[in-house]
């Protein structure tokens, strides 16, 4: 793996972005030592990874993971703030926890059956949406998501798990899962965006765009379980 420690040794006119990492940052490393990997090699390890999570989470292998996000968010708006907001953040608090698990306990915590139960996920989030059970109490949005989050961790574990180092783990998986976090924000704050502003262009019609999106969620995963 190559060292960030390139984008400080790198010379100012022929400087390369290193692992997906700007030009920005190699100067930002530059003008604060504090960054600089030989000083700080937990620092190190959270940039690194936070990249890798980052790539992970936006690749097409992780479509599943987009699915149900965008699912889960879909029947809101930005003023929905409180419904969203409580539910990505416990399903984030679930897949978390059990991304950490995973790094720690691989064998533990390795189940065969886990990418079935992710395709189930989308599945009943999308007919949560069609019957219209999304929001309307907090199993739902807090105590299903969580649920849920927990299964969407088991999944991010069983990739990370190899290819985390063993000295300074906990440093690279935090890195990870921060990547991860960052990925999926973006990702939830472009769907609101776009809900909102189809909602104001398109009034009364937010409804059938959830239906849509939904049928397509169930199409893809049944295809997925099928093929």
């Amino acid at each position: 793996m190559v060292s960030i420690r390139q984008c400080l040794d790198a010379p100012d006119e022929n400087e390369e972005v290193i692992q997906g990492k700007s030009k920005t940052w190699c100067e930002v490393q530059k003008l604060f030592p504090i960054f600089h990997p030989s000083t700080n090699q937990t620092l190190e390890n959270i940039q690194t990874y936070f990249f890798v999570g980052w790539n992970h989470m936006m690749n097409l292998s992780s479509w599943d993971h987009w699915m149900f996000t965008i699912l889960l968010v879909l029947p809101f708006e930005f003023q929905d703030w409180k419904k969203w907001l409580t539910a990505i953040s416990l399903f984030t608090l679930g897949h978390t926890l059990t991304l950490v698990l995973c790094a720690f306990f691989p064998n533990l915590l390795a189940v065969s059956w886990i990418e079935t139960a992710i395709v189930a996920t989308i599945v009943f989030t999308a007919f949560g949406n069609i019957f219209q059970w999304s929001g309307k109490n907090f199993f739902w949005s807090g105590i299903l998501s969580s649920f849920f989050g927990l299964l969407h961790g088991l999944a991010f574990g069983k990739d990370v798990a190899g290819m985390l180092p063993q000295e300074g783990k906990f440093s690279s998986i935090v890195g990870f899962g921060l990547g991860l976090e960052a990925a999926q924000l973006v990702g939830v704050l472009s769907v609101l965006v776009i809900t909102t502003i189809f909602n104001s262009v398109v009034p009364n019609k937010n409804r059938e765009l959830v239906l849509v999106v939904s049928g397509i969620g169930i199409g893809m995963s049944l295809f997925k379980l099928i093929f």
